[in-house]
């Protein structure tokens, strides 16, 4: 059986990877560490990744929107590393979550036929929850680069 993502695509650059680091927390900020690793593990099997920090933006989604018109790539990846507030604003009671934020992210994706992957620590405490609330296409729960590098080359 043939996979749905296994399709070409003319519209689409084979090889771009667009890496979402989609933590919202600016203060104390959170360095996209995993993403990195990622594009490393992506560059290694032939890709073009691009790694994009959208909250560093004053419109977070029109920057993610504009990097996937310029790049068009076939996997947008968002990796988010914290669920909610507890830790960083101690005044709150740290039920506030950033899925929110996450769901503005990828709303701003131009679907077409990307794939919409998610993983990190902030996904992988609720992944089943998490992917089913998004509509995301795919998880990748812990410690996954060389799993997500060879998923990205199969759907290419």
């Amino acid at each position: 059986m043939t996979s749905p993502f296994a399709l070409p695509f003319l519209y689409m650059n084979a090889d771009a990877v667009v890496l979402v680091f989609a933590d919202p927390v600016l203060f104390p900020s959170a360095q996209p560490y995993g993403a990195t690793i990622l594009a490393a593990c992506l560059r290694a099997k032939g890709l073009k990744p691009e790694v994009l920090q959208p909250f560093m933006h004053s419109n977070p989604a029109a920057a993610l929107h504009d990097a996937c018109e310029r790049v068009k790539p076939r996997v947008v990846g968002f990796s988010f590393r914290n669920l909610d507030t507890a830790g960083f604003h101690f005044e709150d009671d740290g039920e506030e979550t950033f899925l929110e934020d996450l769901r503005l992210l990828i709303e701003a994706v131009p679907r077409r036929d990307s794939v919409l992957a998610l993983g990190g620590v902030g996904f992988s405490i609720a992944p089943r929850q998490i992917l089913a609330w998004s509509g995301a296409d795919v998880g990748f729960v812990g410690p996954s680069e060389d799993d997500f590098a060879e998923f990205c080359v199969r759907v290419m």
